[in-house]
């Protein structure tokens, strides 16, 4: 693993707020402090007066909307566009590939969600120039580790991956409080309260000695 802050650090500081300094010391050989001042200057109107725009390092992507249930022909979907950051500045803190990887896929869905939608394991794989399996090895480490990464495939219960569900009645059963618990995972404390009166239901019905098939129709 090589140390990426080094390894990007040249293109991180490829900015724009360095091309205008750059020019203007070029083109009008004005003071270095002149320079500065007036290139930070600029930079601060256009971050005013277009800052709800793509900045750098992001792209705009056509997500599934995170109402889509499971099973809808992918022709059918409703597609949100999303503004998703693939690189950032605080990139460069990370020391190894596999961290630098471990942040994007969190960037990436976090991002996606807030904007209502959910990325798959195949979109982030695109998005990263990364394989589904790596994405997958990547996601499944994070989960353990207890973090959130809302993705269709564990939001909708779709796939191998670890199940929000799951999670959810992990911190409950730990006995993490409604709003903690809403808090970490992202979810209404009203869906939190189905999750867990479902549970509940089931551990009753168990008890009764009700067999999986019929647990499924009750």
């Amino acid at each position: 693993m090589g140390d990426v802050s080094k390894e990007y650090l040249a293109t991180f500081n490829r900015r724009l707020e360095t091309q205008f300094y750059n020019e203007l010391r070029r083109d009008y050989a004005f003071h270095r402090a002149v320079c500065r001042s007036l290139s930070e200057l600029l930079v601060t109107y256009l971050d005013l007066y277009f800052g709800g725009q793509r900045t750098e390092g992001q792209v705009i992507f056509q997500a599934v909307s995170k109402e889509v249930p499971p099973g809808v022909p992918v022709d059918e979907m409703q597609l949100v566009s999303v503004k998703l950051t693939l690189y950032a500045r605080e990139d460069c803190s990370c020391k190894t590939q596999h961290d630098l990887v471990d942040r994007r896929i969190l960037r990436l869905t976090g991002e996606a969600f807030g904007q209502g939608a959910l990325l798959t394991q195949a979109d982030i794989a695109i998005l990263l120039s990364e394989s589904t399996k790596t994405v997958a090895r990547h996601i499944k480490d994070l989960e353990t580790h207890g973090h959130i990464v809302p993705t269709r495939g564990s939001w909708k219960d779709i796939g191998p991956g670890v199940s929000h569900k799951k999670r959810i009645l992990e911190l409950y059963l730990k006995g993490d409080e409604y709003t903690e618990i809403e808090r970490k995972t992202k979810h209404s404390g009203e869906a939190i309260m189905r999750y867990v009166k479902d549970f509940a239901r089931i551990l009753v019905l168990t008890e009764e000695e009700y067999s999986a098939p019929e647990l499924r129709i009750v």
